[in-house]
């Protein structure tokens, strides 16, 4: 029955998603995702190879910053040999991660930060306001969005030159604002086909940090429309460093773009925003429900345990024979266990018995081991018991003794 109502539910879910797979249309994907390995559309494969080909080295690390820069800078580069570069869909930083970030950039290195979402915490460090129309931070599902004729400009040597690489994509309209007041450190030098701003050149202590949001702008398809991968070497060119830079591509934040980011310590919901762990702990769920349903009833009844009956024990079989001896009926007590000793022989022995005589002593000596003084005394008591001539105590005891030996 249990197993009956197991293979029912699995045949239920698989119908499900049978179902489910059938009704869903294939999209193109317009979330970027940026993987450094990712050949997709939305990856950034392309974005990878353009930045290799600059610099012609680049190193990787899928530690936090903190850690990085901790345990992993080596100790005969100077800071401005610096280049840090995170693309990610969601940068979400802990204060000290942030705090790593911004003390790299001010003692002369620099840094890029691609992605359409920040963490406050950064922002607020900076002083830039990042508006994002599509959808707030609590939602990490891009949802598919009509493509339009859009355009990504960036300014190329002067604040009056800019480059425009348009393409057929999902809409640049995220933005960044920043005070008037932080013009001298923050410069706009990339505009979206809304003319908003979606990236800064942040001058900070003796380092540059770049913001790029509409990171769209920068996935596999983008870049591979006309020319548009020249929007990446233009970027680069704002960075004040040399050929012989020591890049760090950080593909933490893209591994962890949906960690908590209010505590240090991520709790259960980190486990549930990646949806390969949510539906590992899915199905371990629903095997262990399984499991108690199919264990929730016994498979068998208990069946008890019952006494033996007193007349099957030695104790029944002891007192008839009490009573036997009690009776002083030596011979018919002899006749049994002669006739019982016939049956024995002729089941094991195959002995076909003619008498008491000398062939029954030797079958008795040879076949059943007993000695052969005891296998001609045992024919003789036999010989007298068959001729009724009586029987002793002392030899029904005796007769006892040699049968318990032929049984041995």
């Amino acid at each position: 029955m249990a197993s009956s109502f197991i293979r029912t539910i699995i045949v239920v879910v698989a119908a499900m998603f049978f179902i489910t797979g059938c009704n869903n249309r294939t999209e193109l994907p317009t979330a970027p995702r940026l993987g450094y390995k990712d050949k997709s559309p939305v990856g950034g494969s392309v974005l990878h190879s353009v930045v290799h080909e600059y610099y012609s080295v680049l190193n990787y690390n899928s530690n936090s910053i903190e850690q990085w820069s901790d345990y992993q800078l080596p100790y005969d580069t100077l800071p401005g040999d610096y280049l840090y570069i995170a693309a990610a869909p969601t940068i979400n930083m802990l204060d000290a991660e942030a705090d790593k970030i911004l003390a790299l950039v001010h003692s002369g290195s620099s840094a890029i930060l691609m992605a359409d979402r920040f963490s406050e915490n950064l922002l607020e460090r900076i002083g830039v306001v990042h508006n994002d129309p599509v959808s707030d931070f609590s939602n990490y599902d891009y949802p598919h969005r009509d493509l339009n004729n859009v355009s990504q400009s960036i300014i190329v040597e002067f604040p009056d030159s800019s480059a425009y690489y348009p393409a057929y994509f999902n809409e640049l309209s995220r933005a960044f604002n920043f005070k008037k007041s932080d013009s001298a450190n923050i410069v706009p030098i990339g505009w979206n086909n809304k003319n908003k701003i979606d990236i800064l050149k942040i001058r900070h202590g003796d380092g540059t940090l770049i913001l790029m949001t509409n990171v769209s702008a920068v996935t596999n398809y983008y870049l591979l429309t006309n020319n548009n991968y020249e929007l990446v070497i233009k970027l680069l060119n704002h960075l004040p460093v040399g050929e012989q830079v020591y890049i760090y591509w950080d593909n933490f934040f893209y591994n962890n773009s949906n960690r908590d980011r209010d505590n240090d310590s991520p709790d259960f919901s980190v486990i549930l925003n990646n949806i390969y762990a949510r539906w590992a702990v899915i199905i371990a769920l629903l095997a262990m429900i399984l499991w108690i349903l199919n264990n929730v009833f016994r498979k068998q009844r208990v069946i008890p345990v019952l006494q033996k009956n007193e007349n099957t024990s030695m104790a029944f079989t002891n007192a008839i024979a009490q009573l036997y001896y009690n009776k002083k009926d030596n011979a018919s007590i002899a006749l049994k266990m002669s006739a019982w000793l016939q049956d024995y022989m002729h089941q094991n022995y195959f002995f076909k018995f003619e008498g008491y005589n000398e062939a029954f002593t030797q079958i008795i000596h040879h076949k059943a081991g007993l000695d052969l003084d005891k296998s001609v005394h045992l024919t003789n008591i036999l010989l007298r018991v068959s001729n009724n001539k009586g029987i002793s105590d002392n030899d029904l005891l005796t007769l006892n003794e040699y049968l318990q030996e032929i049984i041995k």
